[in-house]
């Protein structure tokens, strides 16, 4: 089981739905969609990846089995970035 953080150094603004985050120290900015906005959010307190997917499900119109999969393939890039913790519990 993946337990997922938001990772440090990150400041963030919301703009609507969406949200954009910068690292002051590397100088990267990135932009989140609604759906990263929402998880970004989630992870304020590290959360296992299938409560992720449980509360996204009754937040956005989406299957588990979709979800499930988005999540993880967003995570990973939000790993390689430096964005996110990830831990095997």
């Amino acid at each position: 089981m993946r337990v997922i953080g938001q990772g440090r150094d990150w400041i963030s603004s919301e703009l609507g739905d969406e949200l954009m985050m910068m690292n002051i120290e590397r100088g990267i900015y990135v932009g989140l969609n609604a759906m990263g906005a929402h998880i970004w959010r989630l992870i304020e307190a590290p959360r296992a990846v299938g409560d992720i997917c449980a509360a996204l499900v009754d937040a956005f119109e989406v299957d588990a089995g979709t979800c499930r999969a988005e999540v993880e393939a967003f995570v990973d890039k939000m790993e390689a970035r430096g964005l996110v913790t990830v831990e095997e519990a």
